[in-house]
């Protein structure tokens, strides 16, 4: 997703304004061979080529080598309709219709059945049409013992260019959620380049807010953090959630502020141990309510942010003003490096290796009678 920088400066502009009295200069970043600190590649020779017989398609090298927990992948249904293969990466034909297999292995080692929630992600948007229950959301249930368990993703007709699909699960949907606000994230990703293209990396602009959190001096550094603790209430630690109650109580019409936190990632590669750290990671940051997407600042549904190597964590304020009466599930959501081809944000083995993982805090918000 294009995003003008005249309107997002204005809505990050607000954000800024309501982290400090005194608004900083904020700066603006694209992803590019440089700052991901690896050589350039054309578009044609970008990763290395794997062939289809190369693919666990049917799942018989996970039910060999995996006797218990859930393993999870994504391919296209119809292998024979792409160009080219990569690791998580596939070349196809833009403007098409296109479905993707969801596979599931929950074998009988494991000692009872489990639940999760699924919801898909195209570009760091929710589509509401892609599952076959046609709805924001679907529910699965597996009992051990379920091997290949196929769920079909359909996707709309892609513009050229490169997408980024993140099928995620949500264990035990029916729980209330943890007082700390822990929430296991299962997710597939995978890449769809759309031809005819020759830009490797979908075209975002990522925003460098102010940091907070410094790494250099021993701030903790935060993947994502929900809390309450305002920047003036700091110093006293940063308090998560709403501990020990996993449910913060308000009133019907009072506005519900709170702070999202978020810093710098970097993966440590132990078979190059010759790398120097990123000197920048970039991020995207949602937000859902019930296990819907919603509006992380005014009018923007994703906040895409790039972080320095001493940026432990940066503030991001929440406001919701019309929650209904009820008990409501907040997450917020983290996915490293969006907009790049899953074949390089996995990178040579013996080389550099890209943050490319999605994190999560579930919390709760029970909305009282007046």
């Amino acid at each position: 997703m294009n995003i003008k920088a005249s309107y997002v400066i204005l809505v990050l502009y607000i954000i800024v304004s309501g982290c400090s009295s005194q608004a900083e200069p904020l700066t603006q970043d694209l992803i590019n061979w440089e700052n991901l600190q690896i050589a350039p590649r054309s578009i044609n020779e970008l990763c290395p080529e794997i062939f289809p017989q190369q693919l666990d398609l049917t799942g018989e090298a996970v039910k060999r080598d995996f006797s218990y927990g859930l393993a999870q992948a994504l391919y296209p249904r119809d292998i024979s309709n792409t160009y080219k293969i990569s690791a998580g990466t596939y070349w196809v034909d833009s403007n098409k219709q296109l479905t993707v297999n969801w596979l599931f292995w929950y074998p009988k080692g494991n000692q009872g059945p489990i639940d999760l929630r699924l919801i898909i992600l195209l570009d760091e948007q929710q589509l509401t049409k892609a599952l076959p229950q046609q709805d924001k959301y679907q529910d699965l249930h597996l009992e051990k013992g379920d091997e290949i368990i196929t769920i079909p993703i359909t996707l709309p007709g892609l513009s050229p260019g490169v997408h980024t699909v993140i099928a995620i699960a949500i264990p035990s949907p029916q729980n209330a959620p943890d007082e700390y606000g822990s929430v296991e994230i299962i997710s597939s990703r995978m890449t769809l380049i759309a031809e005819p293209t020759k830009d490797p990396f979908r075209a975002i602009d990522f925003f460098s807010l102010p940091a907070e959190g410094s790494i250099k001096n021993d701030d903790p550094l935060m993947a994502i953090e929900l809390t309450f603790t305002s920047k003036e209430d700091r110093k006293s630690g940063i308090h998560i959630w709403n501990w020990p109650d996993p449910w913060f109580a308000v009133r019907t019409g009072v506005p519900v502020r709170f702070y999202a936190l978020a810093g710098y990632e970097d993966v440590k590669n132990l078979d190059a141990p010759s790398l120097k750290p990123l000197e920048k990671s970039f991020f995207a940051m949602l937000l859902f309510v019930d296990y819907q997407q919603v509006e992380i600042t005014p009018n923007q549904k994703v906040l895409y942010i790039v972080a320095d190597k001493d940026n432990a964590y940066t503030r991001v304020p929440i406001e919701f003003t019309n929650l209904t009466e009820g008990r409501h599930y907040i997450l917020a959501l983290r996915i490293d490096t969006p907009g790049v081809p899953m074949c390089i944000l996995r990178g040579d083995p013996t080389g550099r290796i890209l943050p490319n993982s999605i994190y999560g805090k579930l919390v709760g918000i029970e909305v009282l009678p007046p």
